[in-house]
């Protein structure tokens, strides 16, 4: 039967969910029963909170201390590590504070002897563009430590995956003339959650891009 061959994570954590790729994450992980998913935003969004969602700003000092008390109440099997920016605080958010927010993580799945981790990274971090040098250095950094990362995690029961997408319509992308042509949100959700639910294999890096998109993002 299908779905006594899958590997279940029922509680995700998805970070970065107030709009773009997060909202679809958020959004596709909710259509399936055997899935449980929780939401990270930065703001609170009164008078619309979610009880359940985990606020705060990543770059917070407090932030990781309140992210490893959730990660343990709500007792999270899959952490997709999603929040990211462009332009401002680059290094910090994209690259430092996803590190930490990583550790946290990884010890607490190692300490349950299972988890998975999905790193949304991008073609940036595999290709350097020009006038993204920032940028691609986060992303590359985050590449780094992810597969020294999954090396570690051999044994372990942690599975981490890296996705490494091209151009998305988002907030981040909406300035490009060619917006119209990337890739919808949601369709990049149904792949990536496709990861949550595998069977007996383990995809530890996806490149996801446009038709005839080239490489460079």
């Amino acid at each position: 039967h299908y779905y006594s061959l899958m590997n279940f994570f029922y509680n995700i954590l998805i970070t970065g969910c107030s709009s773009g790729l997060g909202e679809a994450l958020f959004n596709e992980t909710c259509r399936h029963d055997h899935l449980k998913s929780f939401a990270h935003y930065r703001l609170h969004r009164a008078p619309n909170d979610d009880p359940y969602a985990l606020y705060g700003d990543i770059n917070d000092f407090n932030f990781i201390d309140k992210l490893d008390e959730y990660i343990r109440t709500r007792e999270i099997d899959c952490f997709i590590n999603n929040a990211g920016v462009y332009d401002i605080n680059v290094l910090e958010t994209n690259l430092v504070s996803q590190v930490k927010m990583l550790q946290v993580v990884y010890d607490y799945f190692k300490e349950q002897k299972k988890g998975k981790i999905i790193n949304i990274n991008s073609l940036a971090g595999i290709n350097p563009t020009a006038g993204e040098s920032l940028y691609c250095a986060s992303k590359f950094g985050l590449k780094g430590f992810s597969k020294s990362l999954q090396l570690e995690a051999v044994g372990t029961g942690v599975e981490i995956t890296d996705v490494y997408l091209g151009g998305v319509q988002t907030r981040m992308t909406e300035g490009r003339d060619n917006y119209d042509s990337l890739m919808r949100s949601y369709d990049v959700a149904q792949q990536i959650i496709d990861l949550v639910n595998t069977k007996s294999y383990y995809v530890n890096e996806l490149i996801l891009r446009k038709r005839n998109e080239s490489c460079a993002s």
